[in-house]
């Protein structure tokens, strides 16, 4: 925290991101643990363990973790520049209501996550099997937009929208404004066209995806995501501990013991994490619960 409170002194504020976790899924938790993390150096600075009583329902505890948490942490005398959670209406409300001077940045995950569920769910549907099929291909052009943006909100909007164009082999377009756009990939031969399924915007698969694309709550949330903000890391790390408090007791009866995770990265790819403890029987343990 030392080095943290020189460079505000120096000038630099701090670029947050937020995220809980409760004891169990769904609508029956009884704890919940709150975690702020800085965005840069992935150290946590900040967190809060809830009881349900204490807020309510268990609904309530992540957004009360929050508000704890951020409160603590600007009284301190830290200055928060921009604040990334996920798209909770509570947290949101806490923001606009408690927080106005700082920058509220959406996790990229949680929306292609939302996202890609409700495009699968459509794919499902008899005659729209076409748009399943092109179900990573969106979310990765999502992750796409919102990395190249730079922070320019319409700029987003608009490359993301541009998949509407893409997905019916149209790759350069005049707009209603009449500025000629085009797809930022290179030109694609007519082998590459051939491999691909294309859309056709008469039939009811691209009609379903149009309304996705252009959901006003989506279009919206899309202007608090141009900073390309990450939660997930926050979920790694206590899902990581969460297994290591769970596999101690396994741990003394072995000398090495290795756990593989796996999480969703932002390219839209599965990759295992591993964590390799060595250690003998009543040592391992209590080398975890020293951490």
């Amino acid at each position: 925290m030392a080095r943290v409170y020189l460079e505000q002194e120096d000038g630099k504020k701090l670029h947050l991101s937020g995220d809980g976790r409760c004891d169990t899924p769904g609508f029956s938790a009884k704890y919940c643990h709150y975690t702020l993390m800085l965005d840069d150096t992935k150290e946590i600075i900040h967190t809060e363990l809830l009881q349900s009583t204490e807020a309510g329902s268990s609904v309530a505890m992540e957004p009360l973790g929050f508000k704890r948490g951020m409160k603590e942490i600007m009284g301190d005398g830290l200055d928060i520049e921009v604040m990334t959670t996920d798209r909770s209406t509570l947290i949101c409300k806490i923001m606009r209501e408690e927080f106005p001077n700082v920058q509220h940045e959406f996790d990229i995950w949680h929306t292609a996550k939302g996202l890609r569920k409700k495009i699968q769910r459509k794919g499902a549907i008899k005659g729209n099997e076409i748009l399943a099929a092109w179900s990573r291909s969106i979310i990765n052009h999502m992750c796409f937009t919102c990395a190249t943006s730079k922070g320019d909100a319409e700029i987003l909007k608009c490359r993301w929208q541009s998949i509407l164009h893409h997905v019916c082999n149209e790759h350069e377009w005049t707009e209603d404004d009449g500025q000629t756009n085009r797809c930022g990939h290179h030109p694609l031969t007519a082998q590459e066209q051939s491999k691909r399924q294309w859309m056709k915007r008469e039939s009811s698969a691209f009609e379903n995806l149009e309304s996705l694309v252009n959901d006003k709550r989506l279009l919206k949330d899309l202007e608090q995501m141009a900073l390309f903000k990450h939660t997930e890391f926050i979920i790694v790390l206590l899902i990581s501990w969460n297994t290591l408090q769970n596999h101690s007791v396994m741990i003394m009866f072995s000398f090495s013991y290795s756990f593989h995770f796996l999480f969703y990265c932002i390219q839209g790819r599965w990759r295992s994490f591993t964590v390799q403890c060595s250690s003998t029987s009543q040592k391992g343990r209590d080398s975890l619960s020293r951490e």
